[in-house]
This record gives C-alpha cells, sequence and structure tokens, in this order.
C-alpha cells in the first residue's frame, strides 16, 4: 500500500513538473522520431568540433550523437528538472564521457563559436535563436532544426522526412 501511494505521489510531482515546465518555456521535452534523429546524425558536418543541444529534452538524441561521434565534444541543455535527470542517469549508466549536460536554459548560455546547434524547438523559441545569431551572441557554424525553421534564413539544405506529419529537418550555414 505504502509503495502504491509513493508511486501515486511521484507520478503526481513528475506530471505538475512537466505541466509547469512547458508552460515556463512554451515547449514541452519532446522526443524527436527515430527517422529525424538518423537524419541528424547524419547531417553532422565533419568540421563541427562541438555539437550543442539548446533544448536537448530526454536525451535521445545526444546519446545517438555521441556514439556515432566519440571524438567531438556534446554539450546538452535541459532545463525540465526530470527529463534532466533521466538524461543524466543514461549518461552515467553508459559511461558517455563526451557528453555534458547542463540544468541551464540553453537560451541563457554562451554557445562555442563555430558550433554546431541542433534543435526541436517550437517557432517563437527560433526567433529567439535568430535574433541570438543576429546580435552575433552565437556564432554557429551550421544549425539543424527538426521540424521548425529559423525566420529570416535561408536554409543550406532541407530534407523532408517520410513520417505522416512530412516533417522537414532545415540545416542553415553561417
Amino acid at each position: 500500500m505504502i509503495l502504491l501511494i509513493l508511486i501515486i505521489v511521484l507520478f503526481f510531482f513528475v506530471s505538475i513538473s512537466l505541466i509547469y515546465f512547458t508552460i515556463r518555456l512554451h515547449v514541452p521535452p519532446m522526443m524527436s522520431s527515430p527517422e529525424a534523429m538518423v537524419v541528424i546524425a547524419k547531417l553532422i558536418p565533419v568540421d563541427s568540433k562541438a555539437i550543442i543541444d539548446v533544448g536537448s529534452g530526454w536525451g535521445n538524441l545526444i546519446f545517438i550523437l555521441a556514439r556515432k561521434y566519440p571524438d567531438r565534444k556534446i554539450i546538452a541543455y535541459e532545463l525540465s528538472p526530470f527529463p534532466y535527470l533521466i538524461s543524466m542517469g543514461i549518461k552515467y549508466l553508459f559511461k558517455f564521457t563526451n557528453v555534458k549536460i547542463y540544468r541551464k536554459d540553453g537560451l541563457k548560455t554562451d554557445i562555442p563559436d563555430n558550433a554546431c546547434i541542433v534543435t526541436y524547438l517550437c517557432l517563437d523559441t527560433m526567433n529567439e535563436i535568430k535574433n541570438k545569431i543576429d546580435l552575433g551572441k552565437w556564432k554557429p557554424s551550421y544549425l539543424i532544426s527538426n521540424t521548425y525553421a529559423l525566420p529570416g534564413y535561408s536554409t543550406h539544405k532541407q530534407y523532408q522526412l517520410k513520417n505522416i506529419y512530412r516533417s522537414r529537418i532545415f540545416i542553415y550555414k553561417f
């Protein structure tokens, strides 16, 4: 009986936390589809030393990138506590030494110059990224975005996924 109560309480706190951070950040911690992750992993440029995920959610993409690119630094930012904790658990369980995960708002951090940024964020957040690039605060070499385009910028390439939503992956070269 006590175990059931603990499970219910934990479920309640996790749910409230996810709802709170979804409202606060204007985007839920969404997982990229398996097809999108495969395509994004293939699109990482060979000359980028660091790969930055500014809203890594549950971490599914960063660990695929870490396996595919063990010689590169993978930096992930996630503000929502439970997705962050799950990501940290996976990082330590599977000993991903090339992954750094921070519980911070990725939009309020300094991004290393010439990094490749990967995102799966909503349009409002993409506008914030655009402003950082326009003002010279961020100087990425590439930005790869799942589903949402970077307003005001022409894509270097685009890929349309074969999922039911016909989602697109947008690649920007700076």
